[in-house]
């Protein structure tokens, strides 16, 4: 199995714990994202949760890899389908000096199935969760509403915090840094907790700045007043590289287009469900993601052909995604789309090269005889309008993982936010058959039959072109030397 590391993980993991420096104490990271709320419990976007992960601890916990290992919880297992125990760590503490408790735990789960249409929140991870009993000071039962494999890996993304702070606000973890001070949209310090339970992390003092914009952050590292900076674009790693170290990832996201096809119309009338799929096909083939990953992300992508990289369950050695731009225009015209306007849109600063992507799929859909247009806006507002107008044509990123289910999971399955499938699925795009397969695969525990219907769903989805998938990202640091990566 090829080892990808999770994006959540991506940054400040191997930031915080894997950079090794031999003068003092202190990491000054610049980041080219950007944590507007405390709230570990708020949002899902990687920002927050990655930063999230090293303040608060979760039940279970997760290496670079996605391999399960202890957290909160010393060992779970699965009594029934529709139940699980946990066994608790003891003499656990919070970064305040008080007790870890099991009533702590039940609490932040709980809290967790908060959500909004807007802000989903931690919600999708704790969906499935039907109640949560303290069965002993140590021993918790999770019960959910139907077989479900994936519990321990998703509550895994849930922080626990202690109870009666969190009620009011101010939210205090037991993860392996404390929070020492946060300037909102612009810098956190973080503090090494040394009575933390685990391994201690390699630096005593942790300071990461938010510098959306890549001039900023390599004009910061130049200057000293970082080590570290995040997302390099091989355009300026060239400039970098015989300064400063370079420090490559591996495929880490998948950058694609959710398509609401189902949405535009033709002269004032809706489109048939074949014109709607023979759209989504004809968009996918008039991309050309060689292109793409070449010219604008060199050394940093390789072209989606499917969900997932080889070596992934999910993938699919026989099945990938063509560039026909003739044939694709070809369709439009039989299925009498020409002209047809269709507004593309996409976040400032968020993605690598992310506008300059969206410009090749305008001229891309243009050439097929279409009329794109194209609305870029700051991911502070793009994400929020995209929750509310859900436009046409939108693009988004997904974390890579080992297994495609969970992107089927969250981008695929039809919404359906009671059972908390389908969270992400901004395109609305619903096949029950695809339903059927990924619910079988959550209720399976046989390795083997959920690897077959991972298969099947994903097959039938590329199918549909339930989504369109353009490159899978890789991401490039860049550091002062002296500093070196021995992950």
């Amino acid at each position: 199995m090829r080892n990808i590391r999770f994006v959540l993980f991506l940054i400040f993991f191997v930031f915080l714990n894997f950079f090794v420096k031999a003068e003092e104490n202190m990491l000054r990271l610049a980041y080219n994202g950007v944590v507007q709320a405390a709230d570990p419990h708020a949002l899902t976007r990687k920002h927050p949760l990655a930063l999230m992960q090293h303040l608060y601890d979760g039940l279970v916990a997760q290496d670079p890899m996605q391999n399960l290992k202890p957290g909160l919880a010393l060992k779970w297992e699965s009594k029934t389908p529709t139940y699980w125990e946990f066994t608790l760590r003891e003499g656990v503490t919070f970064h305040d000096g008080s007790p870890v408790t099991a009533e702590d735990i039940k609490w932040s789960l709980e809290r967790a199935k908060q959500g909004t249409e807007t802000q989903v929140g931690m919600s999708s991870y704790v969906r499935m969760v039907e109640s949560v009993e303290i069965i002993a000071p140590s021993l918790l039962r999770i019960s959910t509403h139907i077989p479900y494999v994936f519990l321990p890996s998703d509550i895994a993304n849930v922080a626990i915090l202690k109870k009666m702070q969190g009620q009011h606000g101010v939210f205090v973890g037991s993860g392996p840094y404390k929070l020492k001070h946060w300037q909102n949209s612009l810098r956190v310090d973080l503090e090494r907790n040394e009575r933390y339970w685990g391994a201690k992390p390699a630096w005593k003092n942790v300071e990461i700045h938010f510098l959306p914009n890549d001039e900023n952050r390599i004009r910061a590292l130049k200057l000293g007043k970082v080590d570290v900076i995040a997302k390099v674009l091989h355009r300026d790693a060239v400039a970098l590289k015989d300064k400063y170290a370079l420090h490559h990832g591996m495929l880490s996201q998948l950058l694609y287009l959710a398509l609401r096809a189902q949405d535009l119309k033709q002269a004032d009338k809706n489109l048939t469900t074949e014109q709607v799929v023979s759209l989504r096909k004809a968009i996918s083939m008039g991309i050309d993601r060689s292109k793409i990953a070449g010219l604008l992300l060199k050394g940093s992508a390789q072209p989606a052909n499917q969900f997932v990289p080889a070596d992934c369950i999910g993938h699919l050695s026989e099945h990938k995604l063509i560039f026909d731009p003739e044939k694709a225009k070809k369709n439009i015209e039989n299925m009498g789309l020409v002209g047809i306007e269709i507004p593309i849109f996409g976040p400032i600063n968020y993605y690598p090269s992310g506008v300059e992507i969206v410009q090749v799929v305008k001229s891309s859909l243009k050439s097929l005889g279409l009329e794109p247009t194209v609305h870029t806006m700051n991911s502070s507002l793009y994400f929020p309008t995209i929750a509310k107008r859900k436009p046409p044509i939108m693009q988004l990123a997904w974390p890579v993982n080992q297994d495609a289910i969970h992107m089927l999971k969250a981008l695929v399955h039809s919404p359906d936010p009671e059972k908390g499938f389908g969270s992400f699925n901004r395109g609305g795009y619903s096949n029950h058959k695809v339903d059927d397969l990924i619910h079988q695969t959550f209720k399976n525990f046989d390795g083997k039959a959920r690897e077959r219907f991972t298969q099947r769903a994903s097959e039938l989805a590329l199918d549909d072109m339930a989504i369109v998938p353009i490159v899978w990202l890789s991401e490039t640091w860049s550091s002062r030397q002296g500093i070196k990566c021995t992950a």
